[in-house]
């Protein structure tokens, strides 16, 4: 069991058949589940700052993290679209 201590933190592993990283359910060549709270306090209690999503990605092949990053720029835009259409209202 690679239970985490430090400080006054304990953060005991992730469920069974849950990534150990990230606590959710993921195919391993895909990122780390950067918005889990789980990842966040992990990672942080591990290496001492805050998870940035290119460590999300770390482990991901080149082509995985292009496709990641060019979702998540689509995302991104459509969010602005939307939150312009709001002002515009």
């Amino acid at each position: 069991m690679n239970v985490v201590e430090k400080n006054s933190w304990t953060l005991m592993p992730a469920a069974p058949g849950l990534c150990p990283e990230c606590a959710t359910e993921h195919p391993p060549e895909v990122p780390h589940n950067f918005w889990s709270a789980y990842y966040h306090v992990r990672f942080t209690l591990m290496n001492g700052r805050a998870p940035t999503v290119d460590d999300s990605m770390s482990h991901c092949t080149p082509e995985m993290r292009d496709r990641w990053i060019k979702a998540m720029n689509a995302v991104e835009r459509m969010n602005a679209v939307e939150e312009e259409n709001k002002l515009s209202d």
